[in-house]
């Protein structure tokens, strides 16, 4: 295996760390905010800019090293399980964003927040309830790519090839 196969797996769980990390700390800001309609607005107008500029970078490369680490598994049937599990999160999160948030967040972009739609709370909530499944998901590989570390360090000192 080689270095870079070897670096994969602990790449992959700090880019997911980070990205989890991201996730709930977006989870607790809407916690925070009232039932304005117009705070929940701009508050989405404001961050979504920045969260569209950082996270797919960070994603993209948590999904690309946790594909490597994949490949660095390969020789152990656990490991390879757990960093399956992990890729298969992270995909799961991408489709998630894709196919419910960027409409979302491209409709928001247009409203105004004095103003907003009548049904902004049924698309507030269905954005909370996505953002919710992509936060578990994400946090869910971030778990098995641990796990998956763990077990490696629990055989090396065992005669068992790292």
């Amino acid at each position: 295996m080689s270095i870079p196969l070897t670096a994969a797996r602990p790449a992959a769980t700090v880019l997911t760390a980070v990205l989890t990390g991201v996730l709930l700390v977006t989870w607790l800001s809407e916690a925070s905010l009232d039932g304005s309609s117009g705070l929940w607005v701009e508050y989405h107008q404001a961050v979504t800019p920045a969260y569209t500029r950082a996270l797919p970078p960070i994603g993209g490369l948590a999904l690309l090293a946790a594909l490597a680490a994949l490949a660095a598994s390969w020789g152990s049937r656990r490991d390879r399980w757990l960093v399956l599990g992990a890729v298969s999160c992270l995909l799961t999160g991408l489709v998630v964003t894709v196919v419910v948030h960027l409409p979302i967040n491209a409709d928001i972009a247009t409203w105004r927040p004095a103003t907003p739609p009548a049904d902004w709370q049924q698309v507030r909530d269905r954005w909370l309830a996505a953002h919710a499944v992509r936060s578990a998901l994400t946090l869910a590989g971030f778990g098995l790519l641990v796990s998956a570390g763990l077990g490696r360090r629990g055989t090396a000192g065992r005669g068992e090839l790292p």
